[in-house]
């Protein structure tokens, strides 16, 4: 606890100050430090720096009555800059302050918060260890709080502990880390004093202005608080994923916010025209406990407090029966405000009384689901994000007010721009951005303008292109949303399709639905991948290779390595150099069964098996050519096409005397086993290899045997040649078997 009583009172006397008092405030800390050190070394002044802090006042500050609120937003946007809190800037931006200390503020603070008792722990005895966190689980969660979290009321920030954990005081950082680590322990088996716990898990509650009216309460607790919160979560969140597997998607889901909007809409698209099927919205605390396996249901999922229950509309209407009789006691009350009944087809059950209640929502064009449209009506969604990007226009005016380029560029290429749509941009059909997307794609093109040319003249069509390239190539990083629209969507079906197949395995969906093969077809025909056509160098139509793999491995576009010949180049110098006798692209003079004549072998491996010849076909492949990639299996494809080649060509080859190996490998890395085998058994030659000795640039004229028992008979007696060496048939090397007398 010493650590801790030390931390709190730095924090309440520590004031922030910016660049240009800087230091004055140096001085001040470097005094409060020096005054709390002192303090602590007198007996009993620990317990006295802890009273000093919980009687502590927080200061209060005076508005300039001469800046009206615009000008005070952007004097704090300034500053925030200068700190480098950049997202906290458009909060900055878009605020519409803090409400006046009256009596009506504190009323509308105490209906939304009402006093209530203290909370009493229940005597039970545990039966288990309490939870027991490491030093680098500790600074782990130190280092995952955001750059500039706000403070708690006691002023202390999650930068100071970064600061004192830097490198500058590297010698103290594992004893300090410790210290931290034995008082989050100490919360974590509830030995917290109670006069100390009371100050810690409290926030004070700062009423900001809604844009609308009202008033909204931010709670920002203290550090401490938050970081035994999140060591806690951190600990047992393992353990939980398997009870939340499938229904809850708010956490530790990577795109949980997108997978159920997306599974929302394929469901709407494949069985919007069902009459006896309704969805429920409501707005619960972890309600999804009281119906995890009762009903028979074609689709729940929950995103923290918000769940989506589609199903039959009886089956539904009992499902909120059921919370709303057993929600109260677990202390779930139903939020009548964001609770809904929808599908597009309109059941008459819905009206019958009992079903659901008559005060609930029913919406007929289509609901709002985590932020993200789910209806059949594109006028929805076209309006959702004609919203939307209204608003983000004007955050774009906003920024113009800053009157500093480099800002301005920085804050529209990080949290004002494009930005700010991509949740829309992931989650909504394509076709509705039509003009919205125009409407977009113009004010940020005079954002730019702005930012470049101050709206003067030279920043023309070529100049708007170039700046929405990215940085590497010559661009301004700043994108429109006409260049990323398609890609956005597709990118976010695809990501969370593994998820999505989870939650509608009940309904048994599994297309990927006409709104995911529009945008797809659309943007193949961006990218100028119209896989109707045939290929401009080949003529050959690939319909199925719909991810364009054909286009840069076609061996007759000019410019391009084919894969398969680098493949095979490759493998020919690996045995070249480990002594192996290999020829390339060897016409061995074989005839089909329709009387033509075989390809060229790619290579040949001469007496490699048992002192026959074998030929080494090599074939490459792409697994996603496939057109049922939903049961792709790693190494099917290569397995798959070595199959094929075997039945095709090696009976031809073993008839003619030769060997016939498969080489097949894929564009993913992946090789066959019979390429494995070939590739070992190379790895192992090579390593048992005798030493031998080498003459480089012998005229070929002296490379008969007469002349070369010549040669080399200066190191040893001459036993024999090799057939390749003899007929001349490899003009690698010649390979000759000397005895050479050791010592």
């Amino acid at each position: 606890m010493t650590v801790k009583q030390v931390f709190l009172q730095l924090g309440g006397q520590q004031h922030h100050e910016y660049k240009k008092q800087k230091h004055e405030s140096a001085v001040y800390q470097e005094g409060s430090i020096s005054s709390a050190l002192l303090a602590w070394g007198v007996s009993g002044g620990s317990l006295q720096l802890l009273r000093e802090t919980l009687d502590e006042v927080p200061p209060s500050f005076q508005v300039e009555d001469d800046l009206d609120l615009s000008d005070l937003n952007l004097r704090q946007c300034r500053r925030k800059i200068c700190d480098g809190h950049y997202t906290a800037v458009v909060r900055v931006l878009t605020s519409s302050g803090i409400a006046p200390y009256s009596v009506s503020t504190l009323v509308a603070l105490q209906d939304k918060h009402p006093v209530a008792s203290s909370p009493s722990l229940p005597s039970l005895s545990v039966d288990h260890h309490p939870l027991v966190a490491s030093s680098a689980v500790v600074l782990d969660m130190i280092r995952s709080f955001p750059r500039g979290t706000s403070c708690g009321r006691d002023g202390f920030r999650a930068q100071h502990l970064l600061d004192c954990l830097g490198s500058d005081v590297v010698a103290i950082s594992d004893e300090l880390i410790a210290s931290i680590s034995r008082v989050v322990n100490l919360f974590l088996e509830g030995r917290c004093p109670p006069v100390l716990g009371e100050y810690i898990a409290s926030a004070p509650l700062t009423p900001l202005v809604k844009p609308g009216g009202g008033i909204r309460p931010i709670a920002v607790g203290t550090i401490w608080r938050r970081l035994v919160s999140k060591v806690g979560a951190c600990l047992v969140g393992p353990s939980l994923s398997g009870y939340f597997a499938g229904l809850q998607f708010g956490v530790g889901v990577s795109g949980g916010g997108e997978v159920i909007p997306h599974a929302l809409n394929r469901l709407v698209e494949a069985r919007g025209g069902d009459v006896g099927l309704s969805m429920l919205l409501a707005d619960f605390q972890n309600a999804f406990n009281l119906i995890r396996e009762t009903f028979d249901l074609s689709l729940q999922a929950w995103y923290l407090d918000d769940g989506t229950i589609v199903g039959d509309t009886l089956v539904v209407g009992k499902v909120l029966e059921l919370i709303l009789e057993d929600g109260p006691r677990y202390g779930l009350n139903l939020n009548v405000d964001k609770t809904g009944v929808f599908w597009p087809s309109e059941d008459p059950r819905r009206r019958h009384p009992g079903v659901f209640p008559p005060s609930i929502a029913r919406p007929l064009r289509g609901v709002t689901v985590l932020g993200g449209p789910v209806s059949t009506c594109p006028v929805f969604g076209s309006e959702l994000v004609a919203k939307r990007v209204t608003r983000t226009i004007a955050l774009m005016d906003s920024v113009a007010r800053i009157e500093d380029p480099q800002c301005e560029l920085l804050l529209l290429r990080a949290c004002t721009g494009i930005s700010k749509l991509y949740f829309a941009l992931r989650t909504c059909s394509p076709s509705v951005f039509g003009s919205a997307r125009l409407s977009f794609d113009a004010a940020l093109r005079s954002s730019l303008e702005h930012i470049v040319t101050a709206s003067g003249p030279g920043f023309r069509d070529w100049q708007w292109r170039l700046a929405t390239f990215p940085f590497h190539l010559g661009g301004l990083g700043v994108y429109a949303v006409g260049d990323v629209v398609h890609y956005a969507f597709l990118a976010s079906r695809l990501h969370s399709a593994d998820l999505q197949a989870r939650l509608l395995r009940p309904s048994g969906i599994v297309v990927a639905g006409p709104t995911f093969d529009d945008a797809l077809r659309v943007f193949n025909e961006a990218i100028g991948s119209d896989f109707s056509r045939p290929c401009p160098a080949c003529s050959r139509v690939f319909a199925d290779d719909i991810f364009g793999d054909h286009a840069v491995s076609c061996t007759r576009t000019i410019g391009v390595k084919h894969h398969h010949n680098l493949v095979r180049d490759t493998l020919s110098d690996i045995c070249y150099r480990s002594g192996i006798l290999v020829g390339k692209e060897v016409d061995i003079r074989l005839i089909d069964g329709h009387g033509g004549p075989l390809r060229l072998a790619d290579l040949l491996l001469y007496s490699w098996d048992r002192g026959r010849d074998v030929c080494v076909d090599l074939t490459g492949s792409s697994p996603l050519t496939q057109t049922g990639l939903a049961d792709f299996v790693p190494g099917q494809v290569v397995a798959d096409v070595a199959q094929r080649k075997c039945a095709k060509y090696r009976d031809f080859y073993t008839a003619a005397g030769y060997g016939f190996l498969p080489f097949s490998f894929s564009s993913l890395g992946e090789l066959d086993s019979d390429a494995i085998a070939l590739l070992k058994r190379i790895q192992k030659f090579s390593v048992s290899q005798d030493a031998g000795a080498r003459i480089y640039g012998l005229d070929v004229k002296f490379w008969g045997v007469e002349s070369l028992k010549k040669i080399f008979g200066v190191v040893g007696k001459f036993i024999k040649s090799d057939d390749a060496t003899f007929h001349k048939n490899f003009l690698g090397f010649s390979r000759l078997l000397i005895e050479v007398e050791i010592g």
